[in-house]
């Protein structure tokens, strides 16, 4: 009789253990759902990229940004902005920013221009290069780099920089805008050679090149192959 009890209690106990375990089991995973639906509902914010899918309602508003002087011309440049919002089905919103163009302002002669004719393009980057390739902010500008999309060439309905680069110049103050560059996979680096000539360092199709460019016009002056990696042992 007493060994009865003694397994009845042991019974209990353990349908009990069973049962706790069941309620936090059920706990934890109905906290992971919450987790994951908190995590693919909620605003995904991305920057320099351009949704074009046409089957995609997007919000678009256009904004400029901070001005920033070109030292050695009178000239201040402003980026414009462009913030997009869309719907992901399924997995919430999401919320872009990119450079749509830039401004170049004169504020002592009252002379305004934008660098490109329309803001459909993306500009991934842009870098005012000084004198002596530095970060200085002491030495005038040389020129202007930029690196720009077009096209969407990788076809996922985005303008990021996957897609083909296009490698332009300008003067500091905008002028002469001129693409050097085109169908660029990545940028390497690039170096000032002097105050005339710039050299670009960048891979096409899996080959490495360097580009040698004249400040004077913006014209390829050369243009040769780096070595391949060897990758045999």
């Amino acid at each position: 009789m007493e060994d009865k009890k003694i397994f009845k209690n042991i019974w209990r106990f353990n349908a009990i253990i069973i049962a706790i375990a069941g309620i936090l089991g059920v706990i934890v995973l109905l906290f992971s759902g919450y987790l994951i639906y908190k995590e693919t509902s909620r605003d995904r914010y991305k920057r320099e990229i351009v949704n074009i899918d046409a089957k995609t309602n997007i919000e678009e508003k256009f904004r400029l940004g901070n001005l920033q002087h070109i030292k050695g011309f009178m000239s201040v440049i402003v980026p414009l902005y462009s913030d997009q919002s869309f719907s992901l089905n399924y997995s919430g919103s999401k919320s872009t920013t990119s450079t749509r163009n830039i401004l170049f302002s004169d504020l002592h002669n009252e002379t305004n221009k934008w660098l490109l004719p329309h803001n459909k393009f993306l500009i991934t980057k842009y870098k005012l290069i000084n004198e002596s390739n530095s970060y200085s902010s002491d030495e005038n500008i040389i020129t202007i780099l930029y690196k720009i999309v077009k096209n969407d060439t990788n076809n996922d309905s985005r303008l990021t920089e996957s897609d083909k680069l296009i490698i332009s110049l300008s003067e500091p103050n905008g002028n002469n805008y001129t693409e050097v560059l085109k169908n660029i996979d990545s940028v390497i680096g690039y170096e000032l050679i002097n105050k005339e000539v710039i050299a670009i360092l960048y891979s096409r199709e899996n080959q490495g090149f360097t580009a040698y460019i004249s400040l004077n016009g913006f014209k390829v002056k050369n243009e040769i192959k780096l070595p391949k990696f060897n990758d045999q042992h």
